[in-house]
């Protein structure tokens, strides 16, 4: 039987230092078939130009379905939809323009897909590395012969997603088919990996290995380093969204307890970073699901103390 192709949705927005090492990740795979599709999401720092020289050196050695390169910015859900239409493989990755994949990673994602039928979704371990490219860490903590020493995300872990951050999303590969029966990211939040991953894992059983698929690099551009920026995050309304889809998911009292406990999360950081309207909304949507108790009390109690002191920040701040 002839080997699935697979579909990689390369997005780049302002990445013009790492693009072209995120590209060249792609044309390494050991396995093949493989499409790319290019998106540049209206970047005006020359990744625009830097993508176009690397298209004419080397788009004809791989299938290339289409280059976007965007003259403003769009909502990056909205930019991962457009191109996830022109898909055509069994499976699909996004990857981002600062990312780079391990040479296996593609084949270990469809193969662990060939083993495990039922599952639509794949992940791995991954290397965390500086802006430099050097390794830091790995995602998941590791014995000495690369195994993941801890619980890993494989097969029904849709309270665990809920719960905390247990999947290393930039090694994700999607099942295509199941996520466009989906309807992709969610066009009306600011980012999708939180949300996707619960919307799948309700449905879907995930798939996991060890390999240490990707690079994924840490550097102070980084979108997820505005999550809980000083009173005006814009990851947090949407993470307060998807909670709220999440309350009308939920099933049984664990998941509602997985759900309570991921609103404390963010809550808390919502508090130490002053965006004291969203944490209030946390809040009432943890009372809505039963929370109670000392936890309840304490998370209540500092919430009003910070609105009362709000003053000082502002004085603080000028």
């Amino acid at each position: 039987m002839d080997a699935p192709l697979v579909t990689v949705i390369c997005l780049c927005y302002q990445q013009k230092d790492f693009v072209e090492e995120a590209l060249n990740s792609v044309l390494e795979q050991v396995y093949q078939p493989i499409e790319l599709i290019v998106f540049d999401n209206g970047s005006g720092d020359g990744s625009q130009e830097q993508i176009a020289q690397w298209v004419e050196q080397n788009g004809n050695k791989i299938k290339l379905t289409k280059v976007f390169l965007l003259p403003e910015k769009i909502n990056y859900c909205k930019a991962f939809n457009k191109a996830l239409k022109w898909a055509n493989g069994k499976f699909v990755l996004d990857l981002s323009g600062d990312d780079v994949l391990m040479p296996q990673h593609i084949g270990e994602a469809v193969c662990a897909f060939s083993k495990q039928t039922e599952a639509k979704v794949y992940s791995s371990n991954a290397y965390l590395v500086s802006a430099d490219g050097k390794v830091k860490k790995t995602f998941f903590p590791t014995d000495e012969n690369g195994k993941v020493q801890e619980w890993i995300p494989e097969g029904w872990i849709y309270a665990d997603v809920v719960e905390r951050y247990c999947v290393c999303t930039p090694t994700l590969v999607f099942d295509c088919g199941a996520l466009k029966k989906e309807g992709g990211y969610d066009e009306s939040l600011s980012y999708e990996d939180f949300d996707i991953l619960v919307r799948m894992a309700r449905k879907y059983r995930f798939s996991f290995s060890h390999y240490r698929g990707v690079k994924k690099r840490l550097h102070p551009a980084a979108y997820s380093r505005k999550q809980y920026q000083k009173k005006q995050s814009i990851i947090l309304p949407s993470t307060l969204k998807v909670c709220e889809k999440i309350s009308r998911l939920n099933q049984n009292p664990t998941e509602n307890q997985a759900l309570i406990s991921r609103i404390y999360h963010e809550t808390k950081h919502a508090l130490f970073s002053a965006n004291f309207e969203v944490s209030g909304k946390f809040l009432e949507l943890a009372k809505r699901q039963g929370a109670k108790g000392w936890k309840w009390k304490l998370f209540h109690v500092w919430q009003k103390s910070s609105l009362d002191l709000s003053w000082i920040y502002e004085l603080v701040k000028r």
